[in-house]
């Protein structure tokens, strides 16, 4: 899935705003990325090259010293209105 994400942008960056917050087995962390759109988002009226950015958090369940969940939550509708497919 990230893969996938990361394929539809070139020269991606990402900051962390927050944290990174460790509680127990539980890890968090808010960040920005910015990026070049490469193209390839049906309904997309941006041209490929248009610059973005947008914010996101995750959230990770570690054991044993992996990450056994992630979750993600991220403004997609932001992005998706920087290149008019909203």
């Amino acid at each position: 899935m990230v893969e996938m994400g990361r394929s539809l942008f070139h020269e991606m960056t990402f900051d962390i705003e927050v944290g990174p917050v460790a509680r127990d087995d539980l890890l968090a962390a808010r960040w920005m990325s910015e990026g070049v759109y490469a193209g390839g988002i049906p309904g997309a009226g941006a041209p490929p090259g248009t610059t973005v950015e947008y914010h996101g958090m995750d959230l990770m369940r570690i054991d044993s010293g992996k990450i056994v969940e992630y979750w993600v939550s991220a403004d997609v509708y932001h992005l998706m209105a920087q290149l008019g497919a909203v």
